[in-house]
């Protein structure tokens, strides 16, 4: 599989008696499709896959010729190969090298390939005959067949077991029971068994109205793509078990189903040329719980069109052209969740005529030219609904009042260490608990003061517009207001990106890259630090990620002055007293005056990706929980504030997560972690670290991941105490030796990475003590040899990766079989022989990969 064979001879796989799997994919045969089965009959072979194996691909389309027997072949897949036909083909005995290819036999002749065949995958292919059938077995269970040129088919016999059939993407026209003769297409006839079947994609405009008389087992029916233009009232009438029926993206332009009551559960008929759906249309389906008609021409809905639906729960009625629903449509519609009406002619919620009844979650009403929402009518609707208005063509007068119901904001007990994107992506859904008016992508250039004015509304998502300005007070007439998200916008100053003003009850406020700068703009434009302008008692979680801001000043009017304004300290103002989550990732901060405006109940701090040389939260860091200085530039740590370019960890007592990745360290002080004994994770990697100090993580006993992966390293840090660690990173750095008891005190070790240095040397005794090591990669070093019992402790090793060294030879590598190891990658190294009986002293269930 996945190689470049030319060529497989007769008989290349008859010293392999018991071979039972053989895997072709992928290959380069040359001898065209007719003979990509040229090595002949096997009697023990169960599965043959041999998916894209012909060279030639379009320039040789001709049958494939099967030679010999298949006694138990049960799967047989021979995708994309561009063959147009199966037949059987006997040797002669009159020529060596050639064949004479006799026409499919018949089982009556005794030429039966395949008789226990169960699988059969002959799809992307270009079949357009079927002399194939008469080559199959009674027993076939699947047949895929999609991506040929069949305009016919008729099983017979054949598909008397048949449980799935794909025929998707080939050239039908037409669908009946049985083949008359005259109208060749797919019959139906004894596929008495067939539970799933798909004819999408051809070009089927006639399907019988008996078609499906035989087949009441169906449970799944796809004829979506085709021509249907009519379809008889009793096509469907004896499936009766029938689940899914797909008619989607034909002709049809009435929708009349005369039917027995079906089990089916979800129906599509969207993408058709609907008019009216009547009364009667889904009478006899009383158990849908999907029904997609979007993108019809749907103008009206009579009133009883959803009566028996009691099990709806998805409604599509998206781009069609209603302007409005009757009174009473949804009375049956009890278990209705989600309504679609998505690009039609709406102008107002009343002509929707919902009822507060139902149990509705979402109505999508983008692309409706709403003129005007009734404040009192949101009185009616269900109390747990969310109005999804994004990209809604609205003429809306901002003095209006508006409710937008929403529970309050909690933020999750886990929080996540990696955070790019998060804020936004995980804290707007809070928006849509319950009501919501969502303005995001509404193309809103300037917000005015007082622009909206409720005193129920308490969240608003403004993201992805093309706001300049926001103007002073914009959100004091929302005194409940609780979370704002104005992420991706065009604010034209970031200084004054805070300009609307402090607010009393605001938990979360979401506002990333929302600044006109690109943030590969920033090292080219001019910016500035962000100005914040009041208090925000109650902020938890602030975010203002991308904004080309180089730190934030707190100001406060002050008209006795000349400016305007007064640059205040922490020493009288304290602008989030409750603030918990704060991201300031991917600016150009490069001084720390934000420092004195954080609270001292700040648990998450995300800074990665500034201009950040020193840092230094003294209290403020008391309570923090995780802190990431991934992309700065620090180029020391040290417990101590000092000077010149320094991380200090002082006070950091209760930091569990610290990640300083991708900066300059070179130097870490041997007290630097001293009073940092809650860590669990620490990444140190892609620096310039050359050496650490014995006592570096001596106090950092409950630390399970340390990574030191990317820096310059020329040994083993050694740890002077005993650890927790059960990760280790050292891989990509300037290690040569692995010395005896190196890890002597990480017994708790689970995976160990040391790819990537210039090991060429192990010691006997170096993974002493690792009785619990799984996971062991020494990819990428100089290694020739292994010593002799160099892994007895490694009772637990299952994954040893040695990748690229410079090994010769299996015996080399010392192994046992009393390891539980279940694979050895050795690729890219030089093994010269493999000696067979060296495999009798290797672990049972092992799996040595050997492929470059």
């Amino acid at each position: 599989m996945d190689n470049t064979i030319g060529k497989i001879g007769k008989g290349a796989f008859k010293k392999l008696p018991n071979l039972t799997q053989l895997f072709l994919s992928n290959n380069r045969l040359d001898n065209g499709n007719q003979l990509i089965l040229n090595f002949g009959s096997h009697d023990q072979l169960q599965v043959l896959v041999m998916n894209n194996a012909n060279r030639f691909r379009s320039y040789s389309r001709s049958s494939i010729q099967i030679f010999g027997e298949y006694p138990n072949l049960e799967i047989l897949s021979l995708r994309e190969n561009y063959a147009v036909d199966l037949e059987f083909a006997q040797e002669t005995s009159f020529r060596e090298y050639y064949f004479t290819y006799t026409t499919p036999m018949t089982p009556s002749q005794n030429w039966m390939p395949f008789p226990k065949l169960k699988i059969l995958d002959l799809s992307e292919n270009s079949i357009t005959r079927t002399n194939f059938v008469q080559l199959l077995s009674n027993s076939l269970y699947f047949l895929d067949l999609h991506d040929n040129s069949l305009s016919e088919l008729n099983l017979n016999e054949k598909g008397n077991k048949l449980f799935t059939l794909n025929l998707d993407k080939n050239k039908f026209n037409n669908i009946q029971q049985y083949n008359d003769g005259y109208n060749n297409g797919l019959s139906m006839a004894d596929l008495k068994n067939l539970h799933y079947l798909s004819v999408s994609r051809n070009e089927i405009n006639t399907i019988e109205s008996d078609a499906f008389q035989n087949n009441n087992e169906l449970l799944f029916l796809n004829l979506s793509s085709n021509r249907i233009r009519h379809l008889h009232p009793k096509t469907f009438a004896n499936l009766q078990y029938l689940k899914t029926l797909d008619l989607s993206n034909n002709q049809l332009e009435v929708l009349r189903i005369s039917i027995n009551e079906t089990e089916i559960s979800t129906l599509y008929i969207n993408n058709n040329n609907i008019k009216n759906i009547t009364s009667d249309t889904f009478m006899h389906m009383p158990k849908l719980i999907k029904l997609l008609m979007g993108k019809n021409k749907i103008d009206k809905i009579d009133v009883n069109t959803f009566a028996h639906l009691t099990t709806l729960e998805k409604l599509d009625l998206s781009s069609n052209m209603l302007s409005s629903l009757p009174e009473g449509w949804a009375e049956s519609l009890v278990s209705l969740k989600y309504l679609d009406l998505y690009n039609n002619e709406f102008t107002s919620l009343e002509s929707l005529s919902l009822t507060n009844t139902l149990p509705l979650i979402t109505v999508y009403l983008m692309k409706n030219s709403l003129e005007y929402l009734n404040v009192k009518y949101f009185e009616n609707l269900p109390q747990n609904l969310t109005i999804d208005l994004k990209l809604t063509i609205a003429k809306i007068a901002f003095t209006t009042t508006f409710f937008c119901w929403s529970t309050l904001c909690t933020t999750a007990n886990d929080v996540y260490f990696t955070t790019e994107n998060y804020m936004d992506e995980s804290l707007q859904p809070l928006c849509n608990d319950n009501i919501s008016l969502n303005f995001s992508n509404a193309v809103i250039s300037e917000i005015k003061r007082d622009f909206i004015s409720s005193p129920v509304i308490t969240c608003l998502n403004l993201t992805g517009n093309s706001i300049e300005k926001i103007g002073r007070g914009a959100f004091d007439r929302l005194p409940n207001l609780t979370q704002l998200f104005l992420s991706n916008n065009k604010l034209s100053s970031v200084s004054e990106l805070l300009n609307f003003g402090g607010h009393d009850k605001l938990q979360v406020l979401i506002m990333n890259d929302a600044s006109r700068y690109d943030y590969s703009q920033c090292y080219t434009y001019y910016t500035d630090n962000i100005q914040i302008f009041g208090k925000y008692p109650n902020l938890e979680i602030l975010s203002l990620s991308k904004n080309c801001f180089k730190d934030l000043a707190f100001v406060q009017e002050n008209p006795y002055m000349e400016s305007h304004f007064t640059y205040m300290t922490s020493q009288n103002w304290m602008p989030f007293p409750k603030l918990k989550i704060l991201d300031l990732s991917e600016n150009i901060i490069a001084t720390t005056n934000f420092v004195q405006l954080l609270s001292n109940s700040l648990y998450f701090l995300d800074l990665h990706g500034n201009w950040l040389n020193k840092l230094n939260l003294n209290e403020k860091g008391n309570k923090l929980f995780a802190l990431n200085l991934d992309k700065n530039k620090f180029y020391n740590i040290q417990q101590q504030y000092g000077y010149g370019e320094t991380l200090s960890m002082a006070g950091l007592k209760n930091l569990h997560y610290l990640s300083v990745s991708r900066n300059e360290i070179n130097t870490i002080e041997s007290d630097a972690f001293q009073n940092n004994n809650e860590l669990l994770f620490l990444n140190l990697s892609s620096n310039r670290i050359r050496h650490l100090h014995p006592k570096t993580f001596a106090n950092l006993q409950y630390l399970e991941t340390l990574d030191l992966s990317i820096n310059q390293l020329e040994n083993v840090p050694h740890i002077s105490n005993e650890t927790k660690i059960n990760i280790l990173y050292v891989n990509n750095n300037n290690i040569k030796k692995i010395i005896s008891y190196t890890f002597m005190h990480m017994p708790k070790l689970m995976k160990l990475f040391m790819g990537k240095n210039k090991i060429d040397k192990i010691d006997v005794n170096a993974f002493a003590h690792l009785t619990v090591l799984e996971e062991l990669d020494l990819s990428s070093n100089m290694l020739s040899s292994l010593p002799e019992g160099w892994a007895e402790s490694l009772v637990s090793l299952k994954y040893l990766d040695l990748y690229n060294n410079e090994f010769t030879s299996l015996e080399s590598l010392s192994l046992t079989n009393t390891l539980p190891l279940i694979t050895v990658y050795l690729m890219k190294n030089s093994l010269e022989y493999l000696n067979v009986k060296y495999f009798e002293n290797l672990p049972q269930n092992l799996t040595i990969d050997l492929i470059n």
